[in-house]
């Protein structure tokens, strides 16, 4: 009875990034979820402890992920929410970008899902990607998906990428 969006929203004022949530019923007029961002991407579980990027740096492993951006949000048979978001894994920003604060963009960003009993409360699953950037067409990432249900299967459409690349319209633009 209701659309729901996920987004990625920035304060630089702040230091504060992570996944909003909206909703509307017409899917003209949105109202925001009061607490936005449902998803802080800088809270501690997304987070190195110095002792854990000092074993990073040495071969040491960690399930974090560095979330890049949100995906997809759907309702599932129970009324629940389900949705997916895209995320590196630590190890891989580590070994590939070799800088601790590097943007995600250091290492391919894979599909992880997430799943909540209302839009303000999110459990993404670390453990494991659903979906990996493993092939010439998303090698680098996913930077988009809708989930469709066709006769009880769940199909996934998604953008991928290959590569990340300088952008020649603006200085200091990645594309």
């Amino acid at each position: 009875s209701q659309y729901v969006m996920s987004y990625q929203g920035v304060n630089l004022g702040i230091n504060s990034w992570g996944l909003g949530v909206a909703t509307s019923k017409d899917g003209i007029a949105w109202d925001k979820h009061p607490n936005n961002p449902v998803i802080d991407f800088n809270a501690s579980e997304f987070s190195l402890t110095e002792t854990e990027q000092f074993e990073l740096l040495f071969g040491g492993t960690t399930d974090k992920i560095k979330p890049c951006w949100p995906l997809t949000i759907t309702v599932n048979d129970r009324g629940t929410l389900q949705g997916y978001i895209g995320a590196s894994k630590w190890q891989d920003v580590i070994e590939i970008g070799n800088d601790l604060f590097s943007d995600a963009i250091s290492a391919p960003c894979e599909v992880y899902q997430m799943s909540a009993f209302d839009a303000g409360s999110w459990n993404i699953n670390q453990t494991r990607p659903v979906l990996t950037a493993d092939q010439s067409y998303d090698e680098f990432g996913i930077s988009s998906a809708a989930v469709v249900n066709y006769d009880g299967v769940d199909y996934m459409f998604y953008v991928g990428f290959e590569a990340w690349k300088q952008s020649e319209q603006a200085d200091n633009v990645i594309e």
